[in-house]
C-alpha cells in the first residue's frame, strides 16, 4: 500500500512561541526579514480627451475603435475635428475685393501665408481706368475665393507712386512680390474684362483657377477662347451702337 503523508510548510516569517523565546534569550539567530510586496496601486488610466486622441496614430485610433464597445467619445471627436477642418478651410476662403490700410500691409499681404496667392490693386478713385479694374477684380474675387484680392490707395502704399501707372496690380506669393503689372493696356485697355485680367494673372500661377485645376495647354486654350469671345461680343456691341 502506498504511504501517503502530508508535509506542512510554514509561511515565510512564521515562527513558534518557543522559537521566539529562544531568540530573545540569544540562543537562536535573528529571523530573516520578511519580504513585503509593494502596496497595490492600479495604473492611472489615460484621460480620454482631445489631446489624448491627437497623440494617437491612425493605426492606434483604428485599434481603439475596434477595442471599445462605446464609441460615443470617438464620434464626438470626429465631429469636432470636422468642424475644425471646416473652420480652417473657411479661413483660407476670401470671396471679395477688400480695401486695406497701410498698417495692414504686413499682415494681409506679406504674411498672408505660404499657400495663399495675393493680388493687390493700387488705385485712386479719380482715375477712370482704376474703376474698370476694380469691377473686374470684384467679379474675380467672387469666383476664385481661394485667392486674396485686396486694394489700397496707391499713395498710401507708396507715397510717391505716379498716377500714370494706375491701375497697378501686385502679385504676392510666399511673402514675396513676384510680379508688378502697371497700367490697364496689358489687360485689354478700356475693353478689359474679368476674363482678360484672369488670363494675364494665370501666367504667373494658379491665381484665377478652381482648386485642383491644372495649368495645362487645354486650360490655357479654353481661357483664350473665352477671352476672344468676350472681346468679339464687346466689339460687336460697340459697332452696333455707332
Amino acid at each position: 500500500m502506498a504511504d501517503y503523508h502530508t508535509t506542512y510548510k510554514r509561511a515565510e516569517g512564521e515562527s513558534t512561541q518557543w522559537e521566539d523565546i529562544q531568540r530573545r534569550l540569544g540562543n537562536f539567530a535573528p529571523a530573516d526579514p520578511v519580504h513585503k510586496p509593494d502596496p497595490f496601486a492600479p495604473a492611472a488610466e489615460e484621460e480620454h480627451n482631445k489631446g489624448w486622441l491627437d497623440n494617437k496614430s491612425p493605426e492606434e485610433l483604428e485599434d481603439l475603435e475596434d477595442e471599445t464597445g462605446d464609441d460615443t467619445f470617438l464620434d464626438q471627436y470626429r465631429q469636432q475635428r470636422l468642424q475644425e477642418l471646416k473652420t480652417a478651410s473657411a479661413s483660407l476662403s476670401f470671396g471679395n475685393l477688400r480695401e486695406i490700410q497701410r498698417s495692414e500691409w504686413l499682415a494681409e499681404v506679406t504674411n498672408a501665408g505660404t499657400e495663399v496667392w495675393v493680388v493687390v490693386h493700387l488705385f485712386k478713385d479719380n482715375v477712370p481706368d482704376c474703376k474698370i479694374m476694380t469691377q473686374c477684380l470684384q467679379e474675380l474675387a467672387k469666383k476664385h475665393s481661394q485667392t486674396k484680392f485686396l486694394q489700397i490707395i496707391s499713395t498710401e502704399a507708396i507715397s510717391s507712386f505716379p498716377d500714370r501707372n494706375l491701375p497697378t496690380l501686385l502679385v504676392y506669393h510666399d511673402t514675396r512680390c513676384i510680379q508688378n503689372l502697371p497700367g490697364l493696356a496689358l489687360f485689354g485697355g478700356k475693353r478689359s474684362s474679368p476674363e482678360s485680367v484672369a488670363y494675364v494673372l494665370n501666367r504667373f500661377g494658379p491665381i484665377c483657377r478652381k482648386p485642383g485645376e491644372g495649368c495645362d495647354q487645354e486650360a490655357l486654350t479654353t481661357e483664350i477662347k473665352t477671352l476672344l469671345e468676350k472681346l468679339a461680343a464687346a466689339h460687336k456691341q460697340q459697332t452696333e451702337g455707332l
